[in-house]
């Protein structure tokens, strides 16, 4: 009753609102949406929503894995560049398993990465979640014998995990600029 009565007025503060909203969180780059998220005083751009679906490799070492040599080789990676250049900030990605095995060390410069556990937990609740995607967290290493699964994000925002070379589960990338 009170919203048919002004039915334009509200219409209209919620759009405002939408576009505002938009306008302080969301940044196309590359033909791309781009959500802002806050890690540790530091703005990451969050790809808004999923970029393929794929296999994330043989085993559950990202530094080894399908995913990153499908975005160190891709389109889109080539268009962010084109786009900022030398304002893209390398990537560290810290590989510890979740059961706290740093076996796989670290990936670095890298100019786009996918998140890990420690990133999710810090700012998940910042990002949208549509469809279910890979973390770079491996759930152990070879150190423990089992290289089989690396940890996901459901559609749903839980974390679980996903065989590394039978689920195909999407790739959401992220990237830093100084």
């Amino acid at each position: 009753e009170w919203f048919d009565i002004e039915k334009n007025y509200y219409e209209s503060l919620m759009r405002d609102a939408v576009k505002e909203w938009i306008e302080e969180n969301i940044v196309v780059a590359a033909g791309y949406a781009w959500e802002k998220v806050n890690h540790r005083g530091e703005t990451r751009y969050i790809m808004s929503g999923i970029y393929k679906k794929m296999g994330f490799g043989k085993n559950n070492n990202y530094a080894e894995s399908n995913v990153l040599k499908d975005l160190d080789e891709s389109k889109l990676l080539t268009d962010l560049k084109a786009e900022f250049g030398d304002k893209l900030k390398p990537i560290v990605t810290d590989l510890t398993s979740l059961d706290g095995f740093k076996t796989y060390g670290k990936v670095t410069n890298r100019y786009l990465s996918i998140p890990t556990q420690e990133m999710i937990m810090e700012c998940g609740s910042q990002m949208s979640c549509t469809d279910t995607f890979w973390l770079a967290t491996p759930t152990q290493t070879t150190d423990q014998g089992d290289t089989s699964y690396v940890q996901v994000v459901s559609k749903r925002g839980g974390c679980c995990y996903g065989g590394c070379y039978w689920d195909g589960f999407g790739v959401r990338p992220f990237f830093i600029l100084e």
